[in-house]
């Protein structure tokens, strides 16, 4: 399922990249990040996954465009494809792992695996974590 998302995604990608060439500044690609956050937060899940999809081509080593893609990912029930992109998060930043939103999407991923030993243990993580920091999750 993750595969064939992806690989739909290079098809629109190469088809649009052969109509014409557009070049765009780091700028925008941090506005079209914001928007497509604004998009996740309000409801507007499919648009928002297609201009992270978009913005993970033109700005790939992003790694708030792959956290917010995993994130309307399994929102829409992309299990596999949230995880792909979560692999290839810690892949560019091993250290996004152990950072808080990664952590609990990764629980999430566990969770809908059924695999509710894992999930509980990254979810623990994330809230001993939390409370470190002093986080507003705190018992």
């Amino acid at each position: 399922m993750a595969e064939k998302l992806i690989d739909e995604e290079n098809e629109a990608f190469a088809a649009e990249s052969e109509t014409q060439s557009v070049s765009l500044t780091e700028d925008d690609c941090r506005t079209l990040r914001s928007l497509a956050a604004y998009q996740l937060r309000y409801g507007q899940t499919d648009e928002a996954i297609a201009l992270l999809l978009v913005n993970r081509r033109l700005w790939p080593e992003d790694t708030d465009t792959l956290r917010l893609l995993a994130q309307g990912l399994l929102k829409t029930g992309h299990t596999d494809a949230a995880e792909t992109i979560l692999d290839e998060l810690d892949e560019l930043d091993p250290r996004s792992s152990r950072s808080d939103q990664p952590m609990l999407l990764r629980s999430v991923v566990l969770l809908r695996r059924m695999k509710m030993t894992e999930a509980r243990k990254a979810f623990l993580q994330f809230l001993n974590r939390r409370r470190q920091k002093g986080g507003s999750y705190a018992r």
